[in-house]
């Protein structure tokens, strides 16, 4: 494994250390963004297929971005890398990105056909600058 850290040259080991622990920090923070998300989709999450009557979810993180949970995991990956202080995570985060550029605009495309007026306006940011 340590054939793919970083280099020890790019930083100080103390100023590393510190940016290790604040992306730790930032982890933490950022699941607690995910609970809230979770508490935001109420019912109309589920871990296979879709619901009856879908809405589109308005509030809490999805007031500011379209795909809440989807942002989460990639600024999760990237904070990987720092708290292993390795590239492989950079590499999962771009499979991850691939996959998500592929799968969100066949959700979209449910998601419009179930309630176009609902989403036809928004304008809120979407990972990876994908627009339905």
């Amino acid at each position: 494994m340590a054939g793919f850290t970083f280099s020890d040259e790019m930083l100080h080991s103390t100023w590393r250390n510190v940016l290790r622990v604040v992306a730790c920090g930032a982890s933490f923070a950022l699941r607690r963004l995910v609970n809230t998300t979770f508490e935001h989709l109420r019912d109309q999450w589920h871990v296979i297929g879709r619901r009856e009557k879908p809405r589109v979810v308005k509030t809490g993180p999805y007031a500011w971005v379209r795909h809440p949970i989807y942002s989460s995991v990639l600024v999760q990956q990237a904070l990987w890398s720092i708290m292993f202080w390795s590239y492989v995570p950079l590499v999962g985060l771009g499979i991850t990105a691939f996959a998500f550029a592929i799968k969100m605009p066949i959700e979209e495309s449910l998601i419009q056909k179930d309630d176009l007026d609902a989403i036809r306006d928004e304008y809120r940011f979407l990972p990876l600058g994908c627009r339905a």
